[in-house]
């Protein structure tokens, strides 16, 4: 297996996610505090303050399964992609591993993925965290 880009034992795509989702908290807290200071107290740091405690439990939940290596890892060959009834914004793809077993997931269209070539898939419980191309 080719790992090329880690950290800590973390592979660089999942700690992108991690990045780029303690960005949005803390635009969301800034954008808030600004919005506290230019309204004179209207109220939007409440409401900011509960957006940033959701997102925060997340990240939370996120590190402990990153970090604590509580997700799987399959790389196979992607043999099969097709449209999810009723969801639209979702392929069904059927993924074929080294060893000749396949699984079906559910990615995002925006994903990227395509068929013939082979990409690791990150999964918590068949929920997937993320897709890297081999």
């Amino acid at each position: 297996m080719n790992m090329k880009h880690e950290w800590m034992g973390v592979p660089e795509m999942l700690m992108k996610k991690l990045i780029i989702n303690a960005g949005i908290i803390l635009g969301i807290l800034e954008a808030g505090v600004f919005m506290e200071i230019h309204q004179e107290g209207e109220g939007v740091l409440k409401l900011t303050i509960l957006c940033v405690t959701g997102l925060g439990l997340y990240f939370l939940y996120l590190c402990q399964v990153i970090f604590q290596k509580k997700y799987e890892t399959l790389v196979g060959e992607v043999t099969l992609i097709q449209n999810c009834k009723g969801r639209k914004r979702y392929w069904e793809i059927e993924v074929v591993d080294g060893e000749g077993k396949a699984k079906r997931l559910l990615v995002p269209v925006q994903s990227g993925v395509r068929k013939g070539i082979v990409y690791r898939f990150f999964l918590k419980n068949d929920i997937l965290l993320g897709v890297e191309e081999m």
